[in-house]
């Protein structure tokens, strides 16, 4: 079997984005893969550690269209910071010559970088290993991870979860995989920040494995190919964006990535104080001084049932979730229809407003992380109802 995917196919996904220069890390000089001691994935889920915040940049686009996940759904819509990178970059990956399989766990290896799940056990997996470890240069703020993940099948993907090197738990995948303009092949950026053992790390593999047992209509075999470390210098991004947060919507409540945000999508059976929980993929540490810090986040108008855009003046309650040292969670107090630039959520879908609340009014006693932010709604009309949107969260000093 070929090591790698045909050249049309990686010359379709070149011609279908338009290119852009972006900085990159330049990749292992291949060599042959070394033998390695078969080794066990784990199910354990991403271990707690602490994130510098930073302010997240207005014009960031996160929603883009994930694989799907647990109480969560997506549409095509915008990029992560890593997605509008050059797609020409891929290019001299694409044989995949300097990268081999690691351990196999409970699927089947198709050839160099094709995996089939098949019927296979929960969280059936493999590691994929550079022949000599690898890191983000020195000059780097912050990087990603990326490679593409095509479905030899056709079917979406399964639900999958990532580890970075050999130490910390998995991480589940969802948020992090965008759409591309090949059917059935997706890109993954993964912040490098987010492995167990921090950015700036050396590592030699990294492993993919089912988040459980594979769903039937999901994909049985998957590519994995085009892998890069795409680092640069700009501003790190905020422990809050939206790719590092995993959404649930609950009481008829759907999260949906669309239109520029997350969506609390409602429908007509959507109860009066539905609600969706946002949490970051590890607590939040706080700022330095969070009597003086200011949770800042944009929000529009959402869809309507019949999927109109036209429809503001929604109303919610926000709430904090804190981490505490016996390894519980401590829920602050709830603000009730925060303010809101220019007094209410308009009715113009292309029109953001931003809301800012005083962090020590969210917090509760004791508290150093933030474990989940919730957002409820408090009341919906019987007519005229629309889901609200909201992206950006970020913190900011009231001084």
């Amino acid at each position: 079997m070929k090591t790698f995917l045909p050249l049309v196919l990686l010359a379709a996904l070149l011609h279908a984005e338009e290119p852009a220069p972006a900085p990159s890390a330049p990749a292992p000089a291949p060599a042959p893969a070394p033998a390695v001691a078969e080794s066990k994935p784990h199910a354990e889920s991403a271990v707690s550690a602490e994130a510098k915040p930073h302010a997240e940049s207005a014009e960031s686009a996160e929603s883009g269209s994930p694989a799907g996940g647990a109480g969560e759904r997506s549409e095509p819509e915008g990029v992560s910071h890593a997605e509008s990178k050059s797609h020409a970059e891929f290019a001299e990956f694409a044989e995949f010559s300097n990268l081999d399989l690691g351990f196999v766990n409970n699927c089947e290896h198709l050839g160099f970088v094709n995996i089939s799940f098949g019927d296979s056990r929960p969280w059936a997996g493999c590691s994929i290993q550079y022949p000599d470890p690898v890191s983000v240069p020195d000059s780097a703020s912050r990087a990603d991870l990326e490679f593409l993940l095509t479905a030899l099948d056709g079917r979406p993907l399964p639900p999958l979860q990532i580890r970075i090197g050999k130490n910390g738990g998995y991480v589940p995948l969802d948020s992090f995989v965008r759409e591309t303009g090949l059917p059935g092949t997706w890109r993954v950026s993964f912040p490098l920040d987010l492995a167990a053992d921090g950015l700036r790390a050396p590592f030699r593999e990294f492993s993919l494995q089912l988040q459980d047992k594979r769903p039937e209509d999901s994909a049985s075999a998957v590519s994995v190919w085009c892998v890069r470390i795409l680092a640069d210098g700009g501003p790190e991004e905020s422990p809050l964006a939206l790719r590092r947060l995993r959404a649930k919507g609950l009481h008829g409540v759907e999260t949906i990535r669309r239109d520029g945000g997350i969506e609390l999508a409602v429908d007509d059976k959507t109860e009066d104080w539905g609600y969706a929980w946002l949490s970051p993929i590890r607590p939040v540490a706080l700022p330095e001084d969070p009597a003086t810090a200011i949770l800042v986040f944009d929000v529009n108008g959402g869809r309507t049932p019949l999927g109109r855009r036209d429809t503001g003046r929604q109303r919610f309650r926000v709430q904090l979730t804190c981490p505490t040292p016996d390894k519980k969670e401590a829920d602050g107090p709830w603000v009730r229809d925060p303010p809101v630039e220019d007094g209410q959520v308009d009715d113009d879908p292309n029109s953001w407003q931003t809301v800012r609340i005083p962090l020590a009014k969210l917090l509760p006693e004791g508290a150093t992380a933030i474990a989940r932010i919730t957002l409820q709604y408090t009341g919906l009309p019987s007519t005229g109802r629309a889901g609200l949107l909201v992206r950006n969260f970020r913190f900011e000093s009231a001084e």
